[in-house]
């Protein structure tokens, strides 16, 4: 590690909201930046096109150990907050079989990423019970599905949907009405203000809608 530099390396339990601190730092820390990922298309009369298509994951770990005792020559946590190495193993042990997802900190490296823990392995070492060890990370990417409607497309962000909008309201001087999802004869009839649906709509709008008066499409304008 860089010298005359602070560096801590802790892991927040983001659901039990506790923190680990690691007593000893590791010589080395390698943090491996995702490459982008490329979707190759061929093209005709071109060949192979490569296309950006967003990016793998970013990966965080090192090798360093647990000891059995504090020695201040290189343990950097206070004696009061060292776990025995036992401990230590079945917190990530527990961790990792859990997939749970945790906050992996370094601040002199500007690291605060959501990550899961990818791999650990003890290994037991020394007649003090010490355990050296391996870690790896692996980011934690969130996925926000949309709900889409069979046969429709996503809403784009900040509209509203057909279920939100306001009814058209009828006008006085609207010479004719264009058909939106929902819409019966019987509603739009309503809406106008016309009593009889057959005659005042469906009639004069027979060769639009077809035989039968029940299957309007949104889109459709009746002249009214």
């Amino acid at each position: 590690m860089i010298k005359q530099l602070k560096v801590e390396l802790i892991v927040l339990d983001i659901k039990r909201n506790i923190y680990y601190g690691f007593p000893v730092l590791p010589p080395t820390i390698q943090y491996t930046n995702g490459d982008t990922s490329v979707h190759s298309i061929n093209i005709l009369d071109l060949g192979n096109v490569e296309v950006p298509n967003g990016r793998d994951l970013d990966s965080f770990g090192w090798n360093a150990e647990f000891p059995a005792r504090h020695d201040p020559g290189y343990v950097v946590i206070d004696k009061s907050r060292l776990r025995k190495p036992l401990e230590y193993k079945k917190i990530f042990e527990e961790l990792k079989e859990s997939r749970a997802t945790v906050q992996v900190i370094c601040p002199v490296l500007a690291i605060n990423k959501k990550m899961f823990i990818q791999s650990f392995n003890p290994e037991f070492t020394g007649y003090e019970g010490d355990i050296k060890y391996s870690i790896n990370f692996r980011e934690r990417r969130e996925v926000k599905p949309k709900k889409l409607t069979i046969g429709g497309t996503a809403p784009a962000k900040g509209t509203k949907q057909s279920a939100d909008r306001e009814a058209v309201k009828p006008q006085a001087t609207a010479k004719t009405y264009t058909v939106v999802r929902g819409d019966t004869l019987i509603r739009i009839a309503k809406k106008l203000g016309i009593k009889d649906w057959r005659a005042k709509l469906y009639e004069p709008n027979k060769k639009v809608i077809g035989s039968d008066p029940n299957k309007i499409k949104p889109g459709q304008v009746l002249k009214v």
